[in-house]
């Protein structure tokens, strides 16, 4: 298993060439097909992930067209409704942000799904949901 934080990215790039100028001009811009998912095992990552994930969706630094954190482990006891967190997971999901909690990582730290934050969606297997990003053609980068 992995430990610390991990940054797991599909980078397709934002191909746009400038238009001929016989184009269109009312052509569109390209937008960014860059996916990334972040797994995520402690709070402090956590904050950084989400932190992260937004300025992607921004295009602050790497845009983004879709992001996502996984959360594992003892982070996923930050994911709480009224948390500390719960503020920065709700931003994070107005964003555009897909958080998403692990199930067996509930399960094992005896944490009800229905005290989870409303911007927390889980899946049974976190990192089942990591691989199949990956099998979505998802690079990885680990920090």
């Amino acid at each position: 298993m992995c430990s610390g934080f991990v940054l797991l990215m599909a980078n397709g790039g934002c191909a746009s060439t400038p238009p001929s100028p016989a184009a269109d001009s009312s052509a569109t811009v390209a937008r960014p097909s860059t996916k990334a998912v972040m797994l995520v095992q402690k709070e402090q990552q956590l904050r950084i992930a989400l932190g992260t994930a937004k300025e992607m969706l921004r295009g602050t630094h790497l845009a983004a067209q879709a992001v996502e954190v996984v959360v594992c482990g003892e982070a996923s006891s930050s994911l709480l409704e009224r948390g500390p967190l719960d503020t920065e997971l709700r931003a994070a999901h107005d964003a555009g942000v897909r958080i998403v909690a692990c199930g067996i990582s509930l399960e094992r730290g005896g944490i009800d799904r229905a005290t989870l934050s409303r911007a927390v969606e889980v899946v049974d297997n976190g990192l089942i949901e990591v691989f199949q990003r990956q099998s979505e053609g998802y690079l990885s980068i680990e920090l």
